[in-house]
Parts: structure tokens; sequence; C-alpha cells
């Protein structure tokens, strides 16, 4: 077991050094300015201006740790990411999730797709790229995991199949969509 491990460990250290930095990048980005803007003591005309601007520099991390994604890529394949630690597949999914290229994710959804279908991955994760990925396509979301800002507050749109969601959403061990909704008004604030 401690030799499968080693041998396994140092085929992945290269790998893991440069997706560390690409993972630490997107979310500290969205740990430290999200809080930021979400802060309710805030003006809402600085608050605007504020989502606006961070809304740009989280793009060009966005956009740079993709094309850094996409050489790995070039080199590893998503089982290398996932065996041994499907823990290294969330942090890798945020930043594809968070890609500004569609046909990127729309590419990976499919590649993981069996992933998810034998459990190796987080249901949760594959419904959030899915209806991300649906939703750029002009379709429906399944899942309801992707707000908008309607009416000052963020609430699920272009959702198929409404009765249907939270038994969708159970199979893939999401909460109900209501507290979904509830906690990211919470962490996001009025919109």
């Amino acid at each position: 077991m401690t030799e499968r491990f080693a041998s396994l460990m140092e085929r992945k250290l290269p790998m893991l050094d440069r997706l560390a930095v690409i993972t630490a990048r997107d979310q500290y980005v969205r740990k430290v300015l999200i809080p930021m803007f979400s802060d309710e003591a805030l003006d809402s005309e600085v608050r605007t201006a504020f989502q606006s601007g961070a809304g740009g520099y989280i793009y060009q991390v966005d956009t740079l740790n993709t094309a850094e994604l996409k050489l790995i890529l070039q080199e590893y394949s998503w089982a290398d990411i996932i065996e041994g630690e499907p823990q290294l597949f969330t942090q890798v999914f945020h930043v594809v999730q968070h890609s500004p290229d569609e046909a990127f994710r729309a590419e990976v959804l499919a590649e993981i797709g069996p992933y998810a279908e034998r459990g190796e991955i987080d249901g949760q994760e594959y419904a959030l790229m899915y209806d991300r990925v649906e939703l750029a396509a002009g379709r429906q979301q399944l899942y309801g995991s992707q707000l908008e800002c309607l009416n000052g507050q963020f609430d699920v749109h272009d959702l198929k199949d409404p009765e249907g969601v939270d038994a969708r959403r159970a199979s893939m061990g999401m909460q109900p969509l209501q507290d979904y909704l509830e906690q990211g008004r919470a962490l996001y604030g009025p919109c």
C-alpha cells in the first residue's frame, strides 16, 4: 500500500504543484472579494461599482486559470486528477466551473460524466456544471444551481420541471432548492 502511494505521489507531484497555484488563485479572489462586496453596510452605489470592478478582475483570473489548466490537461487526464484523491477534482472543478470558456466547460462536462455516474466525483459538482453548461447553450437548467439577479435578489431562473427539482437535487446529494436560495442570498446580498 505504501509503495502504491509513493508511486502515485511521485507521478502526480509535478501536476499537483501547478494545480495548487491555479486552485489557490481561484479560491482566493472569491474568498476575499465576495465577502467584501456582500457587506450590507456598503452604500448600494459603492457596492455596484465594487462588484463591477471585482467582476473584471475575477474574469482576468479565471481566464488565466483556464489557459493554465488547458496546458495541464494536455499532459494529464481527468483520471490522473481523480485517481487516489477525489478532493483534488473538487478543487479543479471550481476552476472549470468559473471558466469563461463555455466550450471548455461543455467539453469537461462530457469527460467527467462517467465519473459522476460511477460516484467517483461529487454529484453536486456535476449538477452545478451541468446547469451552467445547459444555460450557456440556451437550454434550461435541471438542478436550479445557477442564480440570477431578479427583482433585487438572487433567484433561480430558466428551470426545467420546477416541481421535480428537489427530487433531482436530492439524487445528486444537494439540499432543497429553497435552502440553497436562502444561503445564496445571505452570501451575495442584494443585487
